[in-house]
């Protein structure tokens, strides 16, 4: 106890003594976590150190290290020792963390760019928080958001790697390979030509289309053209024919497989003269009708010429024509616009056709109906009158007339060119038959009526009209009838009932009516209730039936007024006491109530009336009505008054008014007011003409000054007339002429105006020519007279547009600015003055330079096509800026050094006149420099995260990366990772604000090291438990870890492992390519390997314990007959759903079934059976004697089954008894003799063998 006291004491002071100490570098962190641990013991002297790191790793050194690859708390011992003696001891916890389990999902996984992706960061182990994220997303750009969305702008298939740190700063990375498939289609179109003058064009146009959904020769892409003329086509590479000349803009639209569209436009200008267009007063014309034209462009016009096909042409910018023959005929208009080069040209059809010959003939049918039968030719439409007010436009129609007589019937003809012609017959219509049922009415309040109460007495007339014999026929729906002419008839019992009236006429022409009769047996009760029982007049009241029963209600309000509405609302006129009267009615069953004197109006009454005439439309009188008033006032709506009894009234003007009369009566206190309007007309013909005096063929304009007018009818005087507005007219002959016009106001009071002479045409025939002459400063223009006239014409007075004039016949005049004018040639006659007008027919313009280029900025060594679209020259000067001239009309150029080009062109016109600027423009040349730098290009274990920067300058418009993974990125400044390993060019083009594009490509830029492979394996399907053999393609590979997916992870050597799923399911498989140095690189099999389930099956046996030779039937359970079945009995394979097998050997004997299904799936079932020998020959005597033979009772083969063996005396007692016999008995005590035995098996009862033994002594 001393020693062991002595020894505490000494412990605690030797601790004092002695500092035993270390310090850590990290105490904590991720695993795989290096730790160096430093030595900070300060005992003496120290011979010996002895580190356990709590990892199962030790180590003596001073100043050791450690590495934690898994998770977990772990203690660090530090045993200090000098020579044998324990120096002290030094504990400390390592805390080591798990990376996160992280994964994320997307959506959607495929689609068309720009494809815009939802992506969802997520941790796959309990207890970690993820708190950063660093995504990266293939194409170049990077999110630092949990649940980013990333747009993919170009087509490819995109790889994304997902770096997370959890809440202790542990990170795991994720990378899945080109899981984001975006789909693209870029097309490009073109055309063998795009400007072409003449008409028809054939244009070939081309396209080609390229993108991810575009394989081999770009069969699968479909295209669709819109060739800008309603006309379109699916080919590729269509040839189309344009007609019409024309600005037309081109579309093609090209599709891939996957639904993905680009379109392309370009342009093309058919007819480099475009721009000019008319009009026809009609495209289709009868055989000397005018037609006029006008042209219209929104360029100035030069010259211009008509050809009308019928032997006339024109200068005119508005000619008129007549056509004399039927006909097609194609009026051309040839025009030089300003501007152009070529002759703008235009062409309508005017079809002429000749009038129609209407004729028809009539018949009438059955009743009033007539049957026109039409026999006009050269007729296309039709519009007949019928002479009843009814129209038709059928072509032979059937009318049914209203009423017999005489009908004035004309037929107007329309040929094809709407040429009209007209045709009138006198038609007599007659009645053959036509008859009708009285009553009419279903319910009337007085008269007789098709509804009754039951029984119903109904007396029926008909009234027929005919033009020929006839006979009647009525059925009455109760299965009765008659063929009186007025019958009367009685329904028994409430219904409705069918009657039916029928006329035939001797000709075999019917008329048939039909009524309905409806009898009822509901018998109402008519009551009702008023809302107020005193009123002055107009005051309304309220009328409420509260009657039973009823459906059809007759009011006599007492003053000759009534009605069936149900609760109406009524007012008297005129002062008195007004009985009230309902009558309530059901089909013909009705009960009336009578309030006598129920309703008292009281005075006044107001009443009046005015009448107009057309001698004094001003003024009306007032015809007053009104009585028993104590005053009256009349209010005419003009702010006047009066209070006269039957005044007169004479407004101050048109306008619409309003009258209105107010009585009083003192007694009644009432007052009563009663308005109409009064519209005051004061129609007044008048009409005007913009001209007095006109020559021969030019159109006059008549303008309406009429007021009040609602219809108007002219007449001219060479007898045409017209009922429009403002109509025109020309004469065509000279002399005076007037016109009359008739308007009608709306109270059909008339107003007639007729002036003579106010329209003089002289015979006078106005027309001229003209020739230039262009001296560049002006343009001289010698004017010749072509007019003629009778008498001839002795004064001139040109207008020449310019504010210029002349009175030469033939006048010279100069033109100094550039403009279009128009021309105005008055002529005289010793009979008078007119005056011929033309628009626009003198055009002086100088030759002005002008240029256009498809863009305004180029490429180094593009072509540049300078497009001459000067107005007005023959010959052209360039200066293209680079110290080079052409005088071509369109030049090609091209720039071989970027800069600023400055292009002029001077224009000469066929006078020789110069312009005195030029046309400038100018022009960009460019050239980009594709330049780049990477950050981070190399690793030793992927994945590599590396920026790529752009070094190529300002300008720059669109970036295209290809990083030689299968990336790409439209960005600036991508951020891409690379998964696989691998020696990486990068290439980098860039275009500019101007469409130039340059390329760089650094040859592997970026090394990824590490290991990398594929997989190669049997099927992605197999069945349960059936082996796949897995066979991986490493390069740099020292280990394989397979992942199943089933939970099964081993690591192996080997590149291949065979494999089986005992569980259905879908599984995705990995494979982790490990080299030497602990580099890991993931491979998934992508898609899914499915395992289908084997088919599940069992049997049964007839037998469960046979004996050997014993023949036994094994059977499916449940069988199918799409299921397969093999037997294996004893080395011996069977086929089928039942067998018979018979077992050779005794003991446990095994019976498989194997099941296959259609797809090659199988199972295995094995039972296991007791077969026992079989026992055949038995002894019939033992001599259990000791002499080593035959001393027990042998029975062969019961060893090999469960027997129990009886012996009986002869006396039938039981003298040995022994379960499961072994062939041991010797017989006992018994004595020599017979004995009977009996061996029965334990195990089949039935079994049983028995027999007489002897034994032997």
């Amino acid at each position: 106890m001393k020693y062991l006291l002595f020894f505490l004491f000494l412990a605690p002071l030797s601790c004092l003594a002695q500092s035993v100490d270390f310090s850590v570098d990290f105490s904590e962190g991720c695993a795989p976590l290096t730790v160096k641990f430093t030595d900070k013991s300060t005992a003496s002297p120290i011979t010996d150190y002895q580190w356990t790191f709590g990892n199962g790793n030790s180590s003596v050194l001073q100043n050791p290290g450690a590495v934690y690859t898994g998770s977990g708390t772990f203690q660090v011992t530090l045993v200090v020792k000098s020579g044998a003696t324990t120096l002290g001891t030094k504990t400390m916890d390592i805390v080591v963390h798990d990376k996160p389990s992280i994964d994320f999902s997307f959506s959607p996984a495929e689609g068309c760019s720009p494809l815009p992706v939802s992506f969802v960061a997520e941790s796959l182990t309990a207890g970690k928080t993820l708190q950063s994220f660093e995504w990266v997303f293939g194409d170049g750009s990077s999110s630092n958001e949990e649940a980013p969305t990333n747009t993919y702008k170009s087509q490819g298939d995109y790889s994304v790697t997902l770096v997370a740190k959890d809440q202790f700063g542990c990170e795991s990375t994720v990378s899945k390979s080109a899981i984001i498939k975006a789909y693209g289609i870029k097309a490009t179109i073109g055309a063998d030509k795009t400007v072409l003058c003449e008409t028809p064009a054939q244009v070939n146009f081309n396209a080609t289309a390229t993108g991810s959904g575009v394989t081999g020769t770009g069969q699968n892409i479909s295209y669709k053209w819109d060739f800008g003329d309603g006309t379109s086509s699916t080919a590729q590479n269509p040839p189309h024919t344009y007609s019409t000349v024309g600005d037309y803009k081109v579309t093609m639209t090209a599709t891939d497989e996957k639904g993905c569209q680009d379109s392309q436009q370009l342009s093309v200008v058919i007819g480099s003269g475009t721009g000019i267009s008319f009009t026809a007063s009609a495209s289709q014309a009868c055989v000397d009708n005018q037609v006029y034209f006008i042209e219209a462009s929104d360029k100035t016009i030069l010259s211009r010429h008509w050809d009308f096909g019928n032997g006339k042409t024109s200068e005119e910018a508005s000619p008129v024509t007549t056509f004399s023959q039927p006909g097609k005929y194609q009026v051309v208009l040839t025009a030089q616009l300003q501007g152009q080069a070529c002759e703008a040209k235009t062409v309508k059809e005017i079809i002429v056709g000749a009038d129609a010959a209407p004729s028809f003939t009539a018949q009438q049918k059955c009743s009033l109906q007539i049957q026109f039968s039409n026999s006009s030719t050269n007729s296309n439409r039709w519009s007949w009158n019928f002479g009843d007010g009814m129209t038709s436009e059928d072509e032979s129609p059937i009318h049914a007339y209203a009423a017999p007589g005489l009908y004035q019937v004309t037929l107007t003809s329309y040929s094809i060119m709407d040429c009209e012609a007209l045709y009138t017959q006198e038609v007599e219509v007659v009645h053959i038959v036509d008859t009708k049922i009285l009553p009419e009415d279903q319910q009337s309040c007085s008269e007789i009526s098709l509804s009754g109460c039951a029984p119903f007495t109904l007396p029926f007339t008909s009234v027929t009209e005919a033009s020929e014999s006839y006979s009647l026929l009525w059925t009455f729906g109760d299965n009765t009838s008659t063929t009186e002419a007025n019958p009367i008839h009685v329904f028994a019992q409430p219904g409705t009932y069918e009657v039916v009236l029928l006329a035939t006429s001797a000709s075999g022409c019917t008329s048939r009516k039909e009524v309905d009769v409806v009898v009822s047996s509901t018998v109402p009760t008519a009551a009702f209730t008023v809302s107020k029982q005193v009123v002055c007049a107009w005051e309304p009241i309220n009328f409420r039936s509260e009657s039973l029963n009823a459906t059809f209600y007759c009011w006599d309000f007492g003053d000759s007024t009534g009605t069936i509405e149900e609760n109406p609302i009524h007012s008297y006129e005129r002062p008195g006491l007004y009985t009230v009267k309902l009558k309530a009615k059901n089909a013909g069953c009705e009960d009336e109530i009578i309030k006598t004197e129920l309703i008292e109006v009281l005075n006044p009454f107001v009443g009046f009336d005015f009448s107009k005439s057309c001698d004094d439309p001003n003024t009306i009188n007032i015809s007053n009505f009104s009585s028993d008033y104590d005053g009256i006032t009349w209010e005419f709506g003009d702010g006047t008054k009066s209070n006269e009894i039957t005044p007169s009234h004479t407004y101050p003007g048109r306008g619409t008014y309003t009258l209105k009369a107010t009585a009083f009566n003192d007694e009644t206190s009432c007052v009563v007011s009663v308005e109409q309007g009064v519209s005051i007309y004061n129609v007044r013909a008048d009409f005007s003409t913009v001209d007095t005096t006109t020559c021969k063929g030019i159109p006059v304009q008549f303008n309406d000054a009429s007021t009040d007018a609602e219809h108007w009818a002219w007449t001219f005087p060479d007898g045409s007339k017209s009922d429009v507005t403002n109509p025109m007219q020309i004469y065509f002959d000279a002399g005076y002429f007037g016109a009359e016009l008739t308007v009608t106001d709306p109270d059909e009071c008339t107003s007639t105006i007729k002036k003579e002479d106010v329209i003089r045409v002289l015979d006078i025939d106005g027309a001229f020519s003209f020739i230039t002459n262009n001296k560049c400063d002006s343009l001289v223009v010698n004017f010749k007279d072509f007019s003629r006239g009778s008498p001839g014409i002795v004064a001139w007075e040109w207008d020449f547009g310019d504010g210029g004039s002349s009175t030469s016949q033939n006048p010279v005049h100069a033109y100094y600015d550039e403009m279009n004018y128009n021309i105005g040639l008055t002529l005289t006659n010793t009979e008078g003055t007119c005056s011929i007008f033309r628009e626009n027919v003198i055009s002086f313009v100088k030759p002005v330079p002008r240029f256009m280029t498809e863009a305004d900025a180029y490429c180094v060594n593009d072509t540049l096509v300078l497009e001459n679209i000067s107005m007005n020259a023959v010959s052209y000067s360039w200066e293209l800026g680079d110290g080079s001239t052409s005088t071509e009309l369109v030049p090609v150029v091209s720039y071989n050094t970027p800069g600023s080009y400055t292009i002029k062109l001077l224009a000469q016109d066929a006078d020789g006149c110069l312009s005195k600027e030029p046309a400038i423009k100018e022009v960009i040349v460019a050239q980009p420099q594709a330049k780049f730098e990477a950050v981070n290009t190399f690793t030793e274990c992927p994945p590599l995260i590396t920026t790529f920067q752009d070094k190529s300058g300002e300008g720059i418009a669109s970036y295209q990366w290809d990083f030689g993974d299968g990336q790409t990125s439209a960005l600036a400044q991508p951020v891409v990772t690379y998964l696989i390993p691998g020696d990486y060019s990068v290439s980098l083009s860039v275009e500019d604000a101007y469409g130039c594009i340059s390329t760089v490509t650094k040859d592997t830029i970026v090394s990824v090291g590490g290991p990398y492979g594929s997989l190669d394996f049997d099927s992605l399907s197999t069945c349960e438990g059936f082996d796949i053999l897995f066979e991986a393609h490493g390069t740099n590979t020292s280990t394989y870890r397979w992942d199943f997916g089933d939970g099964d992870v081993v690591d192996t050597q080997s590149s291949s492992i065979n494999r089986a799923y005992n569980e259905a399911g879908s599984y995705f498989l990995n494979v982790v390519f490990i080299n030497s140095q602990g580099c890991t690189v993931p491979y998934q099999v992508s898609p899914a390997i499915t395992v289908a389930p084997g088919p599940e099956s069992d049997f049964i046996i007839s037998e469960m314990y046979p004996f050997t030779h014993e023949e036994v039937v094994v059977s499916v359970t449940e069988g199918s007959d799409s299921l397969a079945y093999f037997w294996l009995v004893d080395g011996i394979e069977w086929e089928g759903n039942d067998v018979a097998v018979a077992f050779e050997n005794y003991g446990d004997n095994d019976v498989t079934l194997f099941t296959k299904d259609t797809v090659g799936c199988g199972s295995a079932v094995v039972h296991s059976f007791f077969v026992q020998e079989e026992v055949t020959d038995l002894p019939n005597a033992f001599s259990p004697n000791n002499d080593s033979f035959n001393n027990s009772l042998y029975l062969p083969g019961v060893e090999n089954g469960l027997w129990t063996l009886e012996i009986y005396s002869r006396s039938g007692n039981q003298v040995f008894r022994r379960e499961r016999y072994a062939n041991d008995w010797e017989g006992g005590e018994l004595a020599a003799g017979v004995y009977f035995y009996q061996l029965a098996n334990e195990l089949r009862p039935e079994k049983k063998l028995k027999g007489y033994l002897h034994l032997v002594r």
